[in-house]
């Protein structure tokens, strides 16, 4: 399991994160692994990844693109399912789900949202809702929470 942040264009997440002392104490534990597109935190479940994001929740807000779930080898979900399947308590369903969109890394950045299959190498295969697969605009911050606009202490 790995949780991928997108950065915000112009932005280096990592460095961001590293330069808050409350992000660094909480970001040491995890080691991520920096990229041109953001950073990729290796975690042990479903459950540690989403309280990370959940941890992170104001740093996303400001300064992460997007939020992606590595669920397998190949295999990536958003954030608003990968909370779906951890408060339903469902298997991940991979071979069977109906709901994907693709993308690709490209110069930085996370481009696509297709919803017709892309078998170009690099494409990411993207499991989500039937509302994100449905909706023509990708929802980003929404899923994190709105609730706590305040900086953290």
């Amino acid at each position: 399991m790995k949780v991928l942040l997108f950065q915000r264009e112009g932005i280096s997440l990592l460095r961001t994160l590293l330069e808050s002392e409350t992000s660094r104490g909480a970001i040491r534990f995890y080691h991520p692994v920096e990229h041109a597109w953001g950073i990729e935190i290796p975690l042990t479940s479903l459950g540690s990844a989403l309280a990370l994001v959940s941890e992170f929740r104001w740093y996303i807000r400001r300064y992460v693109a997007f939020v992606l779930f590595r669920v397998d080898e190949n295999q990536y979900c958003t954030h608003l399912l990968a909370r779906q399947i951890y408060d339903e308590r469902e298997e991940i369903p991979l071979p069977d789900w109906p709901f994907r969109k693709y993308y690709r890394i490209e110069g930085g950045k996370l481009v696509g949202g297709r919803s017709t299959r892309d078998e170009r190498p690099g494409v990411l295969e993207v499991l989500c809702t039937e509302d994100e697969f449905n909706a023509v605009i990708e929802p980003l911050h929404e899923e994190i929470g709105e609730e706590d606009d305040s900086a953290p202490e």
